[in-house]
């Protein structure tokens, strides 16, 4: 009867999140990037995906987001990014200081994640291209590892 009642215990603890962790929501995760550009707009959210991947005890999060008219303009950046919790905040991977580019709003396709690896379909602008309207479309490749996100196959 005792260990039922501690199976019981460790299976509400677990359920309640005291013992398991989760991934972070949506919802936390926009008002993260919202925080870290105050100035800019934030649209365009899309998760690809959710779940575990080798070397992370956490789940993760991969999703894309717009950034836009940062300091008044009508500049914008579409993104990508990885996001875990360790400790009940958000905590995004670390990656190049100009960010990933992510996928056009709506490609569904855009951001595959199959274990570590993790690859980005985006748009790209040739140089004679206007701002509005880039017309390359690239792949890039990643490893997501020890909550980095790298270049690589």
């Amino acid at each position: 009867m005792a260990r039922i009642r501690s199976l019981l215990m460790v299976g509400a603890l677990f359920l309640s999140g005291a013992a398991g962790a989760r991934a972070q929501s949506a919802d936390a995760i926009q008002k993260y990037l919202a925080a870290r550009a105050p100035e800019c707009s934030i649209y365009g959210y899309e998760e690809y995906f959710r779940g575990s991947i080798p070397g992370m005890s956490q789940p993760v999060t991969v999703a894309a987001y717009t950034v836009e008219g940062c300091g008044g303009g009508n500049n914008w950046a579409r993104f990508v990014s990885a996001f875990y919790s360790p400790d009940g905040s958000v905590r995004e991977f670390g990656h190049s200081a100009a960010g990933i580019p992510g996928p056009d709003i709506g490609d569904k396709r855009g951001v595959t994640v199959r274990g570590n690896r993790m690859t980005v379909r985006y748009s790209d602008y040739a140089p004679q291209d206007p701002r509005c309207c880039p017309s390359l479309h690239k792949t890039a490749a990643y490893r997501l590892v020890n909550g980095a996100i790298v270049p690589g196959r």
